[in-house]
């Protein structure tokens, strides 16, 4: 048995970036503690090889699809069970649309006693009249058949994540709410183990975010006139979901964390209890980090920096618009992208080609991942250009190696940069926040501060000050190894006793 067992989605150990590094810091400096891992992904495809060393604490690690259906077309249960499964079913699902969450248990009781397939959802007489149900209690404003198959859709996962076995663990930890967040609920609900949940961007708002833009969600009205700024109404049906998975996980938690007080308040606000609720600030390994930026740099040309993942969610276009920016004014200036572009490798091709179309070819550079330590010395500052961020560890590094930052203001930006209170404030700021997908700013900024070297060179002093007072890694590992000890003690004396 594993001391925690953490749940993860879409991230470790397949997946680089800035929450994958975060576990992986976790389960190598708590060696002390056993971790199993679920890893949540899209489907058998995906499967990719190990992008870290996996520590020798890992026990096991073990995979869950959310969209594998080959074989759970066809009904596995009798007639007599379909019957009482649905009556169970109805009784209990339509009494948490008033978020009468305990009755989650019976839901979850339910799911395992018959352990339904989709064929017993959609190819049964039952599930159609319990769709057809739910479609008359929800204000709906699109047609049955548009309903029932964004239903499906909705349920393929869920039905996949209800027959995961829990793993034998003493406390299950899950790094977001969202299908994570639901298996390790329903681990929570099965076992009577404690459940811990970190939350570094707010899932709920991330997918929002996704499904607003998202083209595969049917829209029909997408060809008519509508002068309304109301989402469609089968994205609000996902975002409902998504919503209420959050909602679920806030219920079925014993402890929730966040990164900052913005996140902390917002959680509270989509349904997490105040009481549950803490903050453990991200932490930055600052021997790795040691190579600082000289305060005289010989002059060799303007380099500015990037650091991260080339996705979507991180706007490089709008980087890309902003370098063009500050080419314009600065021709010799050198933009060095430095992450993984693999991970939507489209939209990586879409940007190759942004570059050219801008004339950028002698600018930019995709540098592709690497060991980052010793790239920020190299650098006059980083340029961050995200839509959504938590925390950004790259931000974090680079302030501890005095380089100063432009960021659009997302997330804990503001506060990483100006300070999260009096104190902090005191320190100075150690970079410029501006608006998001806004490129001129974005340029005007970075060419603000490589042009002023004495603001520059503050700026950095000002940052490294900042990461050592407040974002150790120490600091967040010493937390950390206090709840776990908490919780997988209190479950080991307990042997299970329900504790909510």
């Amino acid at each position: 048995m594993a001391d925690i067992c953490m749940v993860l989605e879409g991230t470790y150990p397949y997946i680089t970036g800035g929450v994958s590094s975060w576990v992986h810091d976790i389960i190598t400096n708590l060696y002390d503690f056993t971790f199993d891992i679920v890893a949540i992904l899209p489907s058998k495809n995906y499967v990719r090889e190990f992008k870290y060393k996996i520590p020798p604490n890992v026990k096991s690690i073990n995979n869950i699809y959310l969209n594998e259906i080959e074989s759970k077309s066809d009904k596995k249960l009798g007639y007599f069970e379909i019957k009482k499964l649905y009556k169970e079913l109805s009784a209990a699902a339509f009494e948490l649309k008033n978020d009468k969450f305990e009755h989650l248990k019976t839901i979850s009781d339910i799911f395992d006693k018959y352990k339904p397939s989709m064929g017993d959802f959609i190819n049964t007489r039952e599930g159609w009249q319990f769709f057809l149900k739910i479609y008359e209690n929800f204000d709906s404003g699109f047609s049955f058949i548009d309903f029932f198959w964004t239903m499906r859709f909705i349920l393929i996962p869920i039905v996949n994540i209800t027959e995961f076995i829990p793993p034998d663990c003493s406390c299950y930890h899950s790094v977001s709410t969202g299908y994570a967040g639901l298996l390790a609920s329903l681990f929570r609900l099965r076992t009577n183990k404690p459940m811990i949940l970190t939350e570094h961007g707010i899932y709920t708002n991330e997918r929002l975010l996704e499904i607003v833009n998202a083209k595969w969600i049917y829209d029909q009205n997408i060809d008519s006139i509508d002068v309304s700024r109301d989402l469609a109404p089968l994205k609000r049906l996902w975002i409902n979901l998504f919503i209420y998975l959050g909602k679920i996980s806030y219920y079925c938690s014993d402890k929730i964390i966040t990164l900052f007080k913005e996140n902390m308040n917002l959680q509270i606000k989509l349904g997490a209890p105040a009481e549950k609720c803490s903050i453990i600030p991200n932490g930055i390994d600052c021997e790795r980090f040691n190579e600082k930026r000289p305060e005289k740099k010989e002059y060799s040309g303007y380099t500015v920096g990037y650091v991260g993942r080339i996705v979507r969610i991180k706007d490089i276009k709008t980087l890309l618009y902003a370098a063009r920016f500050v080419a314009d004014k600065l021709p010799s200036v050198k933009f060095i992208l430095k992450g993984p572009v693999d991970e939507e490798k489209s939209y990586y091709e879409e940007c190759r080609v942004l570059m050219s179309l801008l004339g950028l070819e002698n600018n930019v550079v995709f540098a592709g991942p690497g060991d980052v330590s010793g790239f920020y010395r190299e650098l006059d500052l980083l340029a961050l250009s995200s839509i959504s961020e938590a925390q950004p560890l790259a931000l974090m590094e680079a302030n501890l190696c005095r380089v100063p930052v432009v960021s659009t203001d997302v997330g804990a930006v503001r506060e990483l940069l100006y300070g999260a209170d009096e104190e902090d404030i005191k320190i100075g700021a150690s970079g410029i926040v501006v608006p998001v997908k806004s490129p001129e700013p974005l340029g005007s900024e970075i060419i603000k501060l490589l042009t002023d070297r004495e603001l520059n060179v503050k700026m950095g002093l000002n940052g490294e000050k900042r990461v050592l007072r407040y974002y150790k890694k120490e600091l967040l590992m010493s937390k950390y190894r206090e709840i776990y000890g908490n919780f997988a003690g209190a479950s080991r004396a307990k042997k299970g006793e329900r504790a909510f």
